[in-house]
């Protein structure tokens, strides 16, 4: 949808692009239990901190 409306892109889209793969969910394992439910991804939450 966004890139039907934004054809060319925005500058998030660009960062989002460029960003994509820095960060796996493996990166992040250690930090989350093994059991219960999951939550957020790690990786988009990180993504989240980094654009802030």
């Amino acid at each position: 949808m966004a890139r039907a409306s934004n054809p060319r892109g925005t500058a998030a889209m660009w960062v989002r692009d460029r960003l994509d793969g820095l960060f796996t969910d493996a990166d992040f394992a250690d930090w989350y239990p093994a059991d219960g439910r999951r939550g957020m991804s790690p990786v988009q939450l990180a993504l989240v901190s980094v654009l802030q």
